[in-house]
């Protein structure tokens, strides 16, 4: 198949049958937690979600007595039937540790996150709430410990402003070794069965850097020179911006009481500078899920891996047409809301159409030597070709309820309304692949999906906090009593 040719829905996927990710948004239930002082007195279904951004907020941990406070000891804690674990004691530890209700919220989430789903994918049987231990390999990657299931399978979690995500594979045959057994050795010409690393990122400006230029110089570091000359390709004329922002030092001028202009959000960015950020985080999310599927991601020198997006050839989108403003063509009159929209929906169209591409493949010709001799994989470590690894992309929203409420606000532009968020980037990034086993319609890379269509194809379930909280709960009554 000629990749160019491919349209998006009849593309090949980049992912197994059994990977399968779930996603938490978080940020309007902790930032509820943090920004109301009577939640103590409010019931669980009166939190709900909202659009504001968790970074916003400074309030201090309100200690012991918080609605998370009393959440950690409903599902951690001595429920007066079964025994606390020392796995259970760890995770009120872990989530404990945070100062800020929103970082302690996101630690709740990841714990949360593998208990449900091996409890929902296993059943209470062979997996119940008392009984889950997890532990981590020497490079300190999780895996289940106990107990000893019939079947095995691989999960990862990852967290970023709105979103907390956990990637697994569903159940696989008996015969596969645990995960602690797993070779995480990048190299290893005999691997073992398939692992998932995931990773999401808002897709913006950190508060530190306000200009595309300058947040791409800070992290040149983690790329090769192909990749940088990949990226400023996008705007060439960046190179000499970045010089404007050699000697910015944002913490030395809040010191001084000095301000700059807050970075702009991405529907406020030039074209240029939005696919040169968005090309900036493909590599970013891509390293980071293949050096957390390996188990490295902590440490790992990102130069040393190159993620060849350039290679993959372009996928033609369907016709889109921008939403109809209410009150018609930009112009005097119209509605600050009408012209955010405008922009929002720009900027989802700019992502779709630089999220769709594809790379060559298959990855294993099966006998084809033509195929074989055509397959350049878009992953390369220390210079050697790795084709045993494919990349997942989904675009998240900035919340479930919807980003463009936030965006098209009419108080918007107040000082007082809360910061705008932007939609987050997740990949995932499956393998070892042992050579041979690739199915005939898989890619390396395919199209990103919307996380609608990843919903629809039954890929991706997206969470509320309160959704979560309630399942866990669910689960540990259900779970029979320990032994």
């Amino acid at each position: 198949m000629d990749p160019a040719s491919s349209s998006r829905t009849s593309s090949p996927r980049s992912h197994t049958d059994r990977l399968a990710v779930w996603a938490v948004d978080v940020s309007g239930w902790a930032l509820s937690l943090e920004n109301n002082s009577d939640f103590d007195s409010l019931p669980d279904t009166a939190l709900e979600p909202s659009s504001s951004s968790s970074s916003s907020s400074s309030s201090s941990h309100k200690g012991k007595g918080t609605r998370v406070d009393r959440i950690i000891e409903d599902l951690f804690g001595d429920n007066g039937v079964d025994p606390i674990s020392d796995d259970m004691r760890r995770a009120s530890t872990k989530i404990r540790k945070y100062f800020r209700e929103v970082d302690r919220v996101r630690s709740l989430a990841g714990q949360l996150l593998p208990r449900v789903m091996y409890m929902s994918e296993y059943g209470s049987q062979q997996c119940s709430w008392a009984n889950i231990k997890f532990d981590a390999t020497p490079e300190k990657r999780p895996f289940l410990a106990e107990p000893q299931l019939p079947c095995k399978t691989d999960y990862n979690v990852t967290h970023d402003e709105d979103w907390v995500a956990l990637a697994y594979h569903r159940p696989c045959l008996p015969h596969d070794p645990p995960s602690s057994s797993r070779s995480t050795s990048i190299h290893d010409p005999n691997p073992e069965p398939l692992r998932v690393g995931i990773d999401v990122m808002a897709v913006a400006l950190p508060q530190f850097d306000p200009s595309v230029a300058g947040f791409v110089n800070m992290m040149e570091l983690a790329m090769t020179p192909s990749e940088k000359h990949w990226v400023y390709a996008a705007n060439p004329s960046a190179r000499s911006a970045e010089d404007n922002d050699d000697n910015y030092d944002f913490f030395a001028l809040k010191k001084a009481g000095s301000t700059r202009n807050p970075p702009q959000q991405p529907e406020e960015l030039k074209p240029e500078d939005l696919e040169m950020l968005m090309r900036l985080y493909d590599l970013w999310t891509y390293k980071e899920a293949f050096t957390k599927n390996v188990g490295r991601g902590l440490g790992f020198d990102f130069s040393t891996i190159e993620v060849a997006l350039w290679r993959c050839a372009r996928v033609t989108l369907p016709k889109y047409a921008l939403a109809p403003s209410p009150n018609g063509a930009l112009g005097p009159g119209k509605e600050a809301a009408d012209v955010l929209e405008d922009f929002s929906d720009r900027v989802v169209r700019a992502a779709k159409e630089h999220g769709s591409r594809i790379s060559a493949g298959p990855f294993s010709s099966k006998g084809s030597a033509s195929a074989t001799a055509t397959f350049e994989p878009i992953l390369t470590i220390a210079g050697k070709p790795e084709g045993r690894y494919s990349f997942t992309e989904i675009h998240l929203p900035s919340s479930r309820k919807g980003t463009r409420q936030s965006l098209t606000s009419a108080s918007h532009a107040s000082s007082s309304s809360p910061p705008r968020r932007a939609r987050s980037q997740l990949v995932v990034c499956e393998g070892p692949f042992p050579e041979g086993t690739f199915a005939a319609d898989m890619v390396q890379v395919a199209p990103a999906l919307d996380y609608e269509d990843a919903i629809k194809a039954g890929l991706l379930k997206v969470w509320t906090m309160e959704e979560l909280v309630a399942e866990a709960r669910r689960l540990r009554k259900a779970s029979p009593p320990a032994s």
